[in-house]
């Protein structure tokens, strides 16, 4: 296993560096022996041993003549010998002087820091254990069953829309998002770039200013947190609103950014000129799914481990995977001109407007068909928002709110 090889790598790296060290340190003590004892304190021994030599000769022949000379002859030799003896003791005075005789010891003081880590490291390292999810589709015989006998996707052509409500705003909305309790969140650009929030029913329940930022689109990421592009060239970031408190904070991008939806803890927006990007909302890290020049009003969506998003330079609806490989693109400028909000419903249909023709065009889950659901007759005019609610299987649509009865 590599995590065993890791700490075996490990582990003779620290062997390496310590037989290193240690053969430093062997080295070292034998260079100071060879110093000290062989050199200088054998040097001062060998003299020693020579003085000894004479000076126990001088002492035998004072023996020699108190066994056997005269007195004339003792006198004689006493006077020839006693400077001699002065002499040496002038030599071991000199060995005490400077230090010759000095006793010589060898220590060994260990490095504070080996000491350090002998307590203070008990362990080569930690196993962490993670998760990681691979990105693997099993289908059960099961569910190919509940396919054969269970509900298809319904066709585009069974599609049919009811006017449910209409709200009526002194505003120029750009995006929107429907909340899990149905109310409705609007980026206004018409009045200082606010965030507003509805009550299903239309009416204001909460607003915040985003200036100096834009408001461009909005996403939803939790039932306290919303997440909102700004396309304003001097505010190049993605601003993250805590709808509680109105606190917000704010994530710098490469360039401004349009369309934003939100999938697994990442932001995914519709950045000018570079693409498709996925945000890492806790370390704000960026990685380009789809690199591509994007047109600014291009919106993106996400469903079913899918991406949905508008180029409105080349006039297109294109679906990919999570890994950006494209699954199908949908260009027919008789149907569709200028694509701006986009939106995916339960059965995998996607709703986009032609912000040039002012009409709302659903298109099949494959992308090979269209059809126009809503006209410029149906008081559509200049569309930009878009969003569809699943769970009460309802679409907005700019200024109108319809519902899908299919």
């Amino acid at each position: 296993m590599s995590i065993l090889r890791k700490i075996a790598q490990m582990r003779g790296k620290i062997n390496s560096h310590l037989d290193k060290i240690e053969h430093a340190l062997k080295t070292e003590l034998d260079t100071e022996v060879d110093n000290q004892c062989d050199n200088t304190i054998g040097e001062t021994v060998e003299d020693i041993k020579r003085k000894k030599i004479d000076i126990e000769k001088y002492q035998q022949q004072m023996d020699d003549l108190n066994k056997y000379g005269s007195d004339h002859q003792t006198l004689f030799s006493l006077r020839e010998i006693t400077p001699k003896a002065d002499t040496f003791d002038q030599y071991l005075q000199t060995l005490v002087d400077d230090s010759s005789l000095n006793r010589v010891s060898i220590a060994c003081k260990i490095d504070r820091k080996i000491s350090g880590f002998i307590k203070e490291v008990a362990s080569l390292g930690t196993i962490q254990v993670q998760k990681i999810p691979i990105n693997l589709n099993l289908k059960r015989l099961k569910d190919k069953q509940a396919q054969l006998v269970g509900v298809k996707n319904k066709s585009i052509n069974d599609i049919k829309l009811k006017l449910v409500q209409t709200i009526k705003l002194d505003a120029s909305v750009t995006g929107c998002c429907f909340l899990p309790d149905g109310k409705i969140v609007l980026c206004d650009r018409s009045r200082n770039n606010y965030l507003r929030i509805l009550h299903p029913h239309g009416a204001l329940m909460f607003e915040t200013s985003m200036s100096p930022s834009f408001a461009f689109d909005v996403a939803y990421i939790d039932d306290k947190t919303l997440a909102v592009s700004s396309d304003n060239s001097q505010n190049k970031q993605i601003n993250i609103i805590n709808i509680n408190t109105k606190a917000i904070t704010s994530i710098r991008t490469e360039d401004i950014c349009h369309g934003i939806t939100h999938k697994d803890g990442s932001l995914i927006v519709c950045v000018k000129g570079k693409g498709i990007q996925s945000i890492n909302i806790q370390n704000e890290k960026s990685t380009t799914i789809v690199p591509c020049d994007l047109s600014h009003y291009s919106f993106i969506v996400s469903s079913d481990n899918k991406l949905f998003y508008t180029n409105r330079k080349d006039n297109t609806v294109t679906c990919c995977d999570m890994a950006g490989n494209i699954i199908w693109t949908f260009k027919d400028e008789n149907v569709l001109t200028d694509p701006r909000g986009i939106a995916v419903d339960s059965t995998g249909n996607v709703y986009t407007v032609s912000y040039d023709k002012h009409t709302l065009i659903v298109l099949s889950a494959d992308g090979r068909k269209s059809r126009q659901l809503l006209s410029k007759d149906d008081r559509l005019h200049n569309l930009n928002a878009l969003d569809y609610d699943k769970s009460r299987n309802r679409i907005f649509v700019s200024n109108l709110v319809w519902q899908n009865s299919c």
